[in-house]
């Protein structure tokens, strides 16, 4: 939603030549995108997950005003810091350790993308492929390192995770939740176009969910496993090792 709002937000003010030279685009954007942030991490009910993205995303427009180095990962910390800060219970949450986690890693894995040497002469095919690569390499990269904090807090794991990630992620993040929005602020204007929307966006849901659940049929889940925790010690250990 961020992501979204902020590229629009930019696209739109670069066309007027007087805001440009007044506001630059990029400060819009930064703003539009932690308040649009703000707004959906509210409705959808202000959880772990929510807080963070709305935290880090101030936390990097704030040091970026001070003009302070503001890498992922410095951003990160400050993000744990005022969360527990806030609610020092946090830690007792899944949510917390799953969602920060997940962060660490795909910070780590962008970071190393990042200082790779940059192929300019490469094609959009290739650069496409390479990016579905890297999607990959996150989901996979993710269950593995989260597996251990997965067996502690629900005793269960779903070997088809990833896949199922590499599904919904793109699908909800590209198309149902930027549908959502975009009917809404449609239905405000005209009612019954805004209601289509929000019936396509159903039915592209209820398709997701079938997908997903013919997915649960076939996995082998593993269920009420109890770890000592020198088994999850070993555990970690090994995939340390690895």
């Amino acid at each position: 939603v961020a992501g979204s709002l902020a590229w629009l937000a930019q696209r739109l003010w670069r066309r007027s030549a007087y805001l440009t030279e007044r506001v630059p685009a990029l400060h819009v954007a930064q703003w539009v995108g932690l308040i649009g942030a703000l707004l959906y991490a509210l409705v959808s009910g202000w959880g772990l997950p929510a807080q963070r993205t709305v935290w880090m995303l101030a936390l990097w427009l704030w040091l970026s005003r001070l003009g302070v180095a503001h890498s992922g990962l410095r951003v990160l910390a400050f993000s744990v810091l005022w969360v527990l800060f806030v609610d020092p219970f946090a830690v007792l949450s899944g949510g917390f350790w799953l969602s920060y986690g997940a962060c660490f890693i795909l910070l780590r894995i962008y970071q190393t993308i990042h200082d790779l040497p940059q192929n300019q002469m490469a094609t959009k095919t290739q650069k496409v492929i390479f990016a579905v690569k890297i999607l990959i390499e996150s989901q996979w990269k993710i269950f593995v390192a989260l597996l251990p904090l997965v067996l502690i807090f629900f005793q269960q794991v779903s070997w088809l995770a990833p896949v199922s990630n590499l599904i919904a992620i793109p699908v909800l993040s590209g198309l149902v939740v930027p549908l959502d929005i975009i009917a809404a602020c449609v239905w405000l204007i005209i009612p019954a176009l805004g209601q289509l929307l929000f019936q396509f966006n159903d039915i592209l849901l209820s398709l997701l969910m079938w997908v997903l659940n013919g997915l649960q049929q076939i996995s082998p889940d593993l269920y009420g496993v109890s770890c000592t925790p020198l088994m999850i010690l070993s555990l970690i250990l090994g995939l340390i090792i690895l």
